[in-house]
């Protein structure tokens, strides 16, 4: 950890590139961390000027944008990120030199999970936090802004029990759908890209003081993967079926949507529904509201493209497996083994007379 005052944080962190991190073009790569996106842009415009290769990575820059910084980088074609923590988790990158907190993380997880992406060809690498206290006043900021307050909690309470339940006594329905009715009036709405998390935070909060019984998570995936190599192609294929402009816009929403989708991203239903191609009319004026019957209508779209051969439904799964080097994926599993026996043993002792399934 270095402690540093504001004014000099560039010039220190151009010094830190400069002395950890290899002139020549195999000499690895390097990511800085900062809370806030304007952080990233401007960290990113004067390591520019000095000469460095360095994009800004955020979650407000455009899917096809952020694919194509992100394969600059994968390719060493740029070498140094400036990013927030959104960056980093779908990389498969192991030549990480550097890493910079140029602001000090929200927690000690988010710094443990950052720094970690450093190193991991085995080869030496380093870790740098930047101090400064000043940078403690916008992380509370930014803690304080994911929060939830008493009165979210009463009124996604109140939406709870005015939503419509099934043959069975049950309300099923998304996040998105809860904060769909205009009268529920919460701090934040759809367009909060933490909307889902504090909705469940409030679920959880109510469950917990008793209010209501939080049985199960029903949960409706759809796996697959576009047929299509671009959108001239999936134009020219949905123009021959023969369906309404209406159902030909829906379809290509979500075509392009997965065309520009980063390769380990995905979609709620909800997020696609808000497009414009899925809503009705007289709901446009309801800014970040879901229609409640969009998400569904989204995934029966989605069943009817893989029938027509736009779409190729089947499990995706990727498998990282480290071998021959400390914590290997072995290693795990007999941790992840050790921990089950014990489990099942501990099963047995509380229910000695039970059977087989039970």
């Amino acid at each position: 950890m270095q402690t540093v005052n504001g004014a000099d944080k560039y010039p220190c962190i151009n010094s830190l590139l400069s002395e950890l991190l290899a002139p020549e073009a195999d000499g690895g790569s390097a990511i800085i961390y900062c809370s806030t996106r304007k952080n990233t842009e401007e960290i990113a415009e004067y390591l520019q000027q000095q000469g460095w290769q360095v994009e800004a990575f955020h979650a407000g820059k455009d899917t096809a944008e952020k694919k194509h910084i992100q394969e600059n980088f994968v390719t060493c074609s740029t070498r140094i990120i400036t990013a927030t923590n959104a960056f980093g988790m779908g990389i498969d990158k192991d030549d990480m030199r550097l890493v910079i907190h140029a602001d000090i993380p929200g927690s000690i997880e988010n710094y443990l999970q950052e720094a970690g992406r450093a190193g991991r060809d085995q080869k030496d690498a380093e870790c740098v936090l930047l101090f400064d206290e000043n940078d403690i006043e916008t992380q509370f900021k930014l803690s304080a802004s994911s929060q939830i307050n008493q009165r979210d909690i009463t009124q996604i309470l109140r939406s709870l029990r005015k939503s419509k339940k099934d043959k069975s006594g049950n309300v099923v329905l998304t996040t998105g759908e809860l904060l769909m009715d205009d009268a529920v009036q919460t701090s934040f709405d759809n367009e909060d890209h933490a909307a889902d998390t504090k909705v469940k935070m409030a679920v959880s909060w109510l469950e917990r003081g008793g209010f209501i019984k939080h049985n199960e998570n029903l949960t409706q995936v759809f796996q697959g993967r576009p047929l299509v190599k671009n959108m001239d192609e999936a134009k020219s294929k949905v123009e021959k079926l023969g369906m309404s402009q209406r159902q030909q816009q829906r379809w290509l929403a979500i075509l392009e949507a997965l065309l520009n989708a980063e390769s380990d991203e995905g979609f709620s239903a909800d997020e696609l529904a808000l497009h414009s191609a899925f809503k009705d009319g007289k709901d446009d004026h309801k800014r970040g509201k879901v229609d409640q019957t969009a998400s569904q209508r989204v995934i029966r779209t989605l069943y009817d493209m893989a029938k027509a051969g736009l779409i190729q439904k089947s499990l995706l799964l990727t498998a990282f497996v480290r071998y021959k080097v400390s914590n290997s994926s072995f290693a795990k599993l007999e941790e992840a083994c050790a921990l089950e026996r014990v489990m099942l043993k501990a099963l047995q002792e509380q229910a000695p007379d039970a059977e087989d399934g039970q």
